[in-house]
């Protein structure tokens, strides 16, 4: 069953077009569908088998995620319309229709049902962060409280974070006024970025899959199929992989251990703004 589940991650995660990417240069259109065919066709399967039944939930989660991100998003942006087009406007328009093209497989996960398991199983609250941490790699052997170790975290990733984009875009920046005008909407757009990624990569599969793989196992799939969706990213390759899929483990990590989402969408909010803010100030010089 476990190995069911991990190949039917591999098929819905970004693995296929980063493969295809590099050995082709470029992933074929039909990808996605190939995708989305392959993961209707398991579903179909599991639904009909008493032993497999147990992976339903699961397969629908990576089911939403695959044609949401793929499918629609994927398949929009990646077209020569779009590219010819999102250059004509300031980055906080592209960024707007891009985040109303982000609320297809967050709908998609609540009209396949794993996002409708309620606010308890999803997690959908602030948590405790007085509780203390489990010991590991993220807390170099301790047990601080997440109150404090989310505050550390927040920190040194938000410095990291921003110095990257300084090194990446800060020779390509504009006017810096174009980013106090767009400060508001930049603000807003990170916080419905935070909201669709966190609930599609943590709250419902940390709500699902714990029955399938264990707890250990969810942590260990959140943050791959995280890393891999990551893979053209900034920085891109197997470091933006790399880096993603260890900030991915650590937002799960806070939301199974505090039982809330508060430190897991408030570091990726933050990142979100450090990273929005340059896009817009070097947009132009893209």
């Amino acid at each position: 069953m476990a190995i069911v589940f991990w190949g039917a991650l591999g098929v819905a995660s970004a693995l296929p077009q980063i493969v295809a990417s590099e050995l082709g240069g470029e992933a074929p259109p039909f990808l996605p569908v190939a995708q989305v065919l392959a993961l209707v066709l398991l579903l179909v399967a599991v639904r009909r088998s008493a032993r497999l039944r147990v992976l339903e939930a699961s397969v629908r989660w990576l089911l939403a995620m695959a044609a949401g991100w793929h499918l629609v998003v994927g398949g929009l942006t990646s077209t020569q319309a779009w590219d010819d087009w999102q250059h004509t406007v300031p980055w906080v328009a592209r960024g707007a229709v891009v985040q109303a093209l982000l609320l297809v497989p967050t709908l998609l996960l609540v009209v396949l049902g794993p996002g409708r398991l309620g606010r308890t199983a999803l997690r959908l609250r602030a948590g405790d962060d007085r509780v203390r941490a489990g010991a590991g790699v993220y807390t170099a052997g301790m047990r601080p409280a997440w109150r404090r170790l989310g505050a550390l975290w927040a920190f040194g990733i938000t410095i990291g974070t921003a110095t990257a984009m300084w090194f990446a875009l800060g020779s390509r920046f504009g006017d810096p006024t174009v980013l106090l005008w767009s400060l508001p909407l930049v603000a807003l757009l990170a916080a419905t970025n935070t909201a669709n990624e966190e609930f599609g990569y943590r709250n419902v599969p940390l709500a699902v899959l714990p029955s399938v793989i264990g707890d250990r196992g969810a942590l260990v799939a959140t943050g791959l199929l995280f890393g891999l969706a990551h893979y053209h990213g900034n920085p891109p390759g197997t470091s933006g992989v790399l880096l993603a899929g260890f900030l991915g483990v650590l937002l799960a990590k806070s939301m199974v251990e505090t039982g809330g989402s508060r430190w897991a969408w408030g570091i990726h909010w933050l990142q979100d703004m450090v990273i929005f803010s340059a896009l817009t100030l070097a947009w132009t010089n893209l």
